[in-house]
């Protein structure tokens, strides 16, 4: 009896553990602010980027065939996460990920292919442990808001894509404030 009382009270104790190191790791790494989501790229990595993107001439043109490429050769899969990180070389041999996973893809082949960019991944909690992840894109002349996961889900529900939109001269925060409220509506 003692026995069976005592793997009770180590099972409650562990679930809270993993509970509490789950909020926490949320916590830090998802500010629900622009944040810079550096992610490491090995050189083979910087080659498979060059070879599939330093075609597109124009900051439009790439986030274009991102948005293509995560709406017909991704799935959206969301296992029990514990730690957040992205791991480029498991995103494109899975060919699997979360927002958060598009978003950094996303910033990884910006940073290769049109490193004079300013890419952010910025998230928005959109319940005590979902969060949601975006980009914001600021050129010289040009900010843009970019939600690949969106438009997958409008691509599998035979939706229009957004794609891209130009938020003319909105501050992340001015445009954030906005389209939050969305995603805390969408999710």
């Amino acid at each position: 009896m003692i026995k069976k009382i005592f793997s009770v009270i180590l099972s409650i104790l562990l679930i809270a553990l993993i509970c509490v190191s789950f909020a926490t790791t949320y916590k830090q790494n998802r500010t629900g602010t622009v944040s810079a989501a550096i992610c490491d790229i090995s050189n083979e990595n910087k080659e498979y980027i060059i070879n599939n993107y330093d075609d597109c001439e124009t900051v439009e043109e790439l986030i274009v065939r991102l948005n293509d490429e995560i709406c017909t050769e991704y799935t959206y899969h969301r296992p029990l996460i514990i730690f957040q990180s992205f791991d480029f070389d498991k995103f494109v041999k899975t060919k699997k990920g979360l927002c958060f996973d598009y978003a950094c893809y996303l910033k990884a082949v910006f940073n290769i292919t049109f490193p004079e960019v300013k890419v952010y991944v910025c998230d928005v909690r959109a319940g005590l442990f979902n969060f949601h992840s975006y980009n914001f894109i600021e050129t010289e002349t040009h900010r843009y808001f970019v939600d690949l996961t969106t438009d997958q889900y409008r691509y599998k529900n035979n939706q229009k894509r957004i794609v891209y939109e130009d938020i003319g001269t909105l501050s992340y925060h001015e445009y954030a404030s906005r389209y939050n409220e969305y995603i805390l509506n969408f999710h």
